[in-house]
C-alpha cells in the first residue's frame, strides 16, 4: 500500500524536476573538489601546510557526494514515482556539500 500526499495524488513530477537539482549537486561538488585540489597544490609548493590532509579528505568527500547525486539522478529518471523524493534528497546533498566544504576548510586552517 502506497501513501501519497494529497498534493501529489495522481501526478508525476516533470523530468526537469530531477535533472536540475541532481546536475546542480554534481556541479557544486565538482567545483568544491577542484577548489580543494587547487588548495592542495598551492599549499605544497614550498613548505607543506599542516592542513593538507584535510583538503584531500574534503575532495574525496565531495566526490562521494557527487556520486550519490548521480545515483539519485539515475534512480529518479528510471523510476518516475521516486522523482519527488530524489529531488528533495538532491537539494539536501547540495546543503551537505556546502557544509562539508566549510568543515574541511575549517579543519585545514586549524
Amino acid at each position: 500500500m502506497r501513501v501519497k500526499l494529497a498534493a501529489h495524488a495522481g501526478r508525476m513530477d516533470p523530468l526537469w524536476a530531477i535533472w536540475l537539482p541532481c546536475l546542480l549537486a554534481v556541479a557544486v561538488a565538482a567545483l568544491f573538489a577542484a577548489v580543494d585540489l587547487v588548495g592542495m597544490v598551492m599549499g605544497s609548493w614550498d613548505t607543506p601546510a599542516p592542513g593538507l590532509p584535510w583538503l584531500r579528505v574534503g575532495a574525496i568527500g565531495q566526490c562521494g557526494l557527487a556520486l550519490a547525486a548521480a545515483i539519485l539522478l539515475v534512480a529518479g529518471v528510471t523510476h518516475p514515482g521516486w522523482r519527488h523524493g530524489a529531488a528533495v534528497t538532491a537539494w539536501a546533498i547540495i546543503a551537505l556539500e556546502v557544509a562539508w566544504f566549510l568543515l574541511t576548510r575549517m579543519l585545514a586552517n586549524s
